[in-house]
C-alpha cells in the first residue's frame, strides 16, 4: 500500500504543473523558442543519466537512486519558484529536473510491480492499475494547480515540491527490496555488451525508427497545446480541460490498440485521422474543434506508438528487452533536442500553428514506409499464394 501511495503522490506532483509549465514561463516572458530550448536540457540530461540510475537502481540501491532523484526534482522545483525570468537557472533546474525524472523512469512502477508478481498477481493487472492511478492522480494534481496557478503561479512549484517532499519521507519506511548482486568478473562486460547489442539491434528495427518519428512528430503539439487553449480566454480554465481530453484521449485509445497491425492499412486511417486533429489543433481558434482536434490527435497519437511498440516488443529477445527500451529512450530524448529548438523557433517567430506543423511533417515518412511494408507484405502473400497452386 505504501508503495502505492508513493506512486499517487509522484504523479500528483507532476500533476500540479504538467498542463502549466509552458505557459508558466510563458508568463515570466520567456519566449517559446528560449522555453523549447532550455526544455530539451530536461530531456538531455535524461537521456545522459537514464542508464547509469538503472544500474544503480538495479545493483547498488534503489532506496538510494530514488532519494537523488527526488531531492533533484525539489531543486528543480525550488528553481523555477525563486526566478522563473533567468535562462541560465531555469536550464539548471530542468537539468536537475531531468536527472529525477531518469530516476522514476520504470523505477517506480518497478517497486510496485516486483512487489506484486511476488504475491501472484498478473503483471496486466498490476499495470492497469497503475495506469488508472496514474491518471487520476494526475488529473487530481491539475485540477488543485488550476486554483493555485489562478492565486499565484509560482506556488505551482511549492506544491509539486511539498509532494516531493513527503513522498521522500515515505522511502524511509517503505520495504524495498535488496538489489541484485552483479558478479565481479563479468558483470560490467556483460552489461556493455548488452548495451551495445540494443544499440545494434534497434538500429536495424524498423519499428524502432517510426517509434521515434512519431514521438518526434508530436512534439509541435507537446510543445504548443498549453498555449493554444491559454489563449482561448487568457487563463487556465482551458488548459486543464486540455488535460482532461488528454487523459480521456488516453483512455479510448486502450480500447483499440489490438485492433490495428502493422501488416493492415487501418494503422494508415489512424495516422490520417491523427494528422486531421493536429491540422485542426493547428489552424484553429474555436474552442470547439480545438478539443476535438486535440481529442482526436491524443488518441491516434497513442495508438501509433503503442502498435509499433507493441511489434517492436515482439522482435525483441527477453534479455535484452529492457535494455533495449532504455536505449531507445535515449534516443527519444535526443531527438527532443534536435526537434524542440526548432519547434519553439516557429512557434514564437511564425505562429504556433507553425511550430505544430514543423515537427507534425515527420508523419509524412512514417506513412510513406508503412504503406511500403503492407504493399511488400501484400505482394509477399500473393507469391506465396501463387507458389502454392
Amino acid at each position: 500500500m505504501i508503495k502505492l501511495i508513493y506512486n499517487f503522490l509522484l504523479a500528483l506532483g507532476t500533476g500540479f504543473f504538467v498542463s502549466y509549465d509552458i505557459i508558466y514561463f510563458e508568463h515570466y516572458g520567456l519566449g517559446l523558442a528560449i522555453i523549447a530550448l532550455v526544455s530539451s536540457m530536461y530531456d538531455l540530461s535524461s537521456a545522459i543519466s537514464d542508464i547509469p540510475l538503472s544500474i544503480l537502481f538495479d545493483r547498488v540501491s534503489p532506496r538510494f537512486v530514488l532519494l537523488i532523484g527526488n531531492a533533484m526534482r525539489i531543486i528543480g522545483f525550488l528553481i523555477f519558484f525563486i526566478d522563473p525570468t533567468n535562462i541560465a537557472l531555469v536550464a539548471l533546474g530542468q537539468i536537475l529536473a531531468g536527472i529525477g525524472g531518469a530516476s522514476e523512469s520504470g523505477a517506480v512502477d518497478a517497486l510496485v510491480i516486483n512487489d506484486r508478481l511476488s504475491k501472484g498477481e498478473s503483471a496486466r493487472s498490476i499495470l492497469a492499475i497503475l495506469l488508472r492511478l496514474n491518471a487520476v492522480s494526475t488529473v487530481v494534481g491539475a485540477g488543485l494547480g488550476y486554483f493555485i496557478y489562478s492565486w499565484d503561479p509560482r506556488y505551482i512549484w511549492i506544491a509539486a515540491a511539498i509532494t516531493y517532499v513527503i513522498s521522500t519521507l515515505l522511502l524511509f519506511i517503505m520495504s524495498i527490496d535488496p538489489p541484485q548482486k552483479m558478479e565481479a568478473s563479468n558483470g560490467v562486460s556483460n552489461l556493455w555488451s548488452s548495451l551495445i547489442t540494443s544499440g545494434r539491434i534497434l538500429v536495424r528495427r524498423q519499428e524502432a525508427w517510426l517509434i521515434l518519428l512519431g514521438n518526434a512528430a508530436a512534439l509541435g503539439a507537446f510543445f504548443t497545446w498549453q498555449a493554444k487553449f491559454f489563449n482561448i480566454n487568457d487563463s487556465p480554465n482551458m488548459v486543464f480541460i486540455a488535460l482532461v481530453v488528454m487523459k480521456i484521449g488516453i483512455f479510448i485509445s486502450s480500447f483499440f490498440i489490438g485492433k490495428f497491425d502493422l501488416k493492415e492499412y487501418g494503422l494508415i486511417g489512424v495516422i490520417i485521422f491523427n494528422c486531421t486533429g493536429l491540422a485542426a489543433l493547428a489552424t484553429s481558434n474555436l474552442p470547439l474543434l480545438l478539443v476535438g482536434g486535440f481529442l482526436t490527435h491524443v488518441t491516434c497519437q497513442s495508438i501509433l506508438i503503442q502498435v509499433l511498440g507493441a511489434a517492436l516488443h515482439e522482435t525483441l529477445p527477453n534479455d535484452l528487452r529492457a535494455t533495449a527500451f532504455s536505449v531507445l529512450a535515449c534516443f527519444d530524448s535526443a531527438a527532443v533536442v534536435v526537434v524542440a529548438p526548432l519547434v519553439g523557433i516557429a512557434a514564437e517567430h511564425v505562429s504556433l500553428g507553425s511550430g505544430i506543423a514543423v515537427s507534425g511533417i515527420l508523419y509524412i515518412p512514417i506513412l510513406l514506409v508503412l504503406v511500403w511494408r503492407i504493399r511488400n507484405m501484400d505482394r509477399l502473400d500473393t507469391s506465396n499464394l501463387v507458389k502454392s497452386d
